[in-house]
């Protein structure tokens, strides 16, 4: 059975829209819980080389939200290309704009959020993510937590990670068949993102 899947991994890419001009994608290998591997990147292309290239040393992982430009000033050897570093070279700080929003499996949404499950994409662990129609700024965190969840009980931090789709899973598991990329275009949800932009600059 093939343990990549090119389609997924570009559709992954393209549905985390990160305007290069805004910030990087940041992609990520683990063995277990050590890192091996970090970089970042501006374009598909080199995203899914690497991605070919770390497959089966290690679970894939990108962050949903795209890393600022000025980790280049510090670490610019891991511009669209993967680096062997054991540790995490990022944070939350290092997002500055939220360009979408993944809500893990079990978690209750809010009332106004359920209405748009029909137009999201489920991931590798199940989680739904919702790609916004704009990018919100790292100010309105809090909002975007109260919009989504009925129950604000789940930690939502701006850099979290998703699984990378079409992927080998660690431990020589094939990757997951769960992936549903329910609209791949368009899955921009404007109405969301207006909402949550509307509502920051309100208050």
């Amino acid at each position: 059975m093939n343990l990549f899947r090119e389609r997924d991994v570009r559709r992954c890419y393209d549905l985390l829209q990160h305007d290069p001009d805004l910030g990087l994608t940041q992609l990520k290998a683990m063995d277990s819980e050590q890192i091996i591997g970090i970089g970042s990147f501006d374009n598909e292309d080199d995203f899914t080389a690497e991605c070919l290239r770390y497959n089966t040393l290690g679970a894939l992982f990108v962050g949903v939200n795209p890393r600022s430009l000025g980790l280049l000033d510090q670490y610019g050897g891991l511009k669209n290309r993967m680096r062997s570093v054991f540790i995490d070279v990022t944070d939350a700080s290092d997002v500055e704009h939220i360009t979408g929003v993944a809500i893990p499996h079990g978690a209750s949404l809010s009332a106004q959020a359920k209405p748009f499950v029909r137009d999201t994409s489920i991931l590798h662990d199940r989680e739904t993510f919702f790609a916004l129609g704009a990018n919100v700024t790292i100010e309105a965190t809090e909002r975007i937590k109260t919009w989504f969840l009925s129950r604000p009980w789940i930690t939502y931090e701006p850099d979290q990670y998703i699984r990378v789709p079409g992927t080998a899973l660690p431990n020589g598991g094939f990757f997951s068949r769960r992936v549903v990329f329910r609209r791949y275009r368009p899955y921009q949800l404007n109405e969301i993102s207006d909402a949550i932009i509307e509502a920051t600059e309100s208050n």
